[in-house]
């Protein structure tokens, strides 16, 4: 009772008892999490794989899409979790709080959830980078991809850039392209043929197959942003498309850095043309 008089939070004993059970299978899966570890020498990847999965169990439990820019997370499910937790929440739940109460545990354990998963996203991008972004800029990739979290990794980086370039509603606009694109892609036959058909061409001409009517601008330029690779990345080693002719057994030395700076020049002249054909505002010049 000392406790609960001294916290800052003040609400029913019920409301206290509802919460404890709730969190208890949620901390149990914490503890899971670090104990996996505890025995064993593990690496920085290791450590932030198992907050990785420890999220993903958040998110299919009470997530109701995995994608957008933030956690889309369920009332209903979350209200179901605290009811049923133990053997003892249901009649709490029904019978020893009103509706204004109930709202406000749901809210408040949607809104811890919300934080963690949010919490450790930004960490593990922060120190393991976005997903190669060479893995996700093809259409192909796009309705191949199972995972379609993987795609919010490669927008969280940009995020507050794209809003200053675009507008506050572009990461709304390129997931609602992203869906269209891979529902498209699954109901309409001659648009499948299209996407297949793009996978052996280059990310422009690639692009250029699909968006023949403009109606995913926003998803193509942010994919061509993606392709652009700055240089010392060392994510395009083993990309030579572009690269014939210029790494010869008589230029030899040339070093990654050298090279992705040669990609990344060729590329910004592949990438002009498709630009201007997506309606910019300026035509590019060479």
């Amino acid at each position: 009772m000392q406790l609960h008089d001294i916290k800052d939070v003040k609400a029913p004993t019920f409301s206290w008892w509802l919460i404890l059970f709730a969190i208890e299978e949620l901390v149990d899966k914490v503890k899971q999490c670090f104990r996996s570890m505890q025995y064993r020498t593990v690496t920085m990847k290791d450590q932030y794989e198992a907050l990785e999965n420890l999220v993903r169990y958040f998110q299919m439990k009470f997530e109701e899409q995995l994608e957008g820019d933030e956690p889309s997370l369920c009332f209903e499910k979350i209200s179901a979790h605290i009811r049923t937790a133990s053997f003892f929440s249901l009649p709490l739940y029904d019978e020893k709080i009103d509706d204004i109460e109930r709202r406000r545990l749901v809210n408040g354990l949607s809104s811890a959830i919300g934080g963690f998963i949010t919490g450790v996203n930004q960490i593990r991008i922060e120190v393991k980078g976005a997903v190669s972004a060479t893995l996700l800029t093809l259409p192909k990739d796009l309705v191949a991809m199972k995972d379609v979290t993987k795609f919010g990794q490669l927008i969280l980086p940009y995020k507050k850039r794209l809003r200053v370039q675009y507008e506050s509603g572009v990461i709304s606009c390129i997931w609602k392209q992203v869906r269209k694109l891979r529902e498209t892609y699954e109901l309409n036959p001659d648009f499948k043929a299209y996407v297949d058909r793009s996978y052996t061409k280059g990310v422009v001409e690639a692009w250029r197959i699909v968006n023949g009517s403009g109606e995913y601008s926003r998803l193509v330029s942010f994919a061509l942003g993606l392709a652009s690779i700055p240089p010392g990345t060392h994510t395009v080693e083993g990309d030579f498309s572009s690269l014939k002719g210029v790494k010869t057994a008589h230029r030899g030395s040339l070093t990654n850095y050298a090279l992705e700076g040669q990609l990344q020049a060729k590329q910004y002249f592949d990438l002009i043309p498709l630009a201007n054909s997506i309606a910019a505002e300026t035509l590019i010049t060479k």
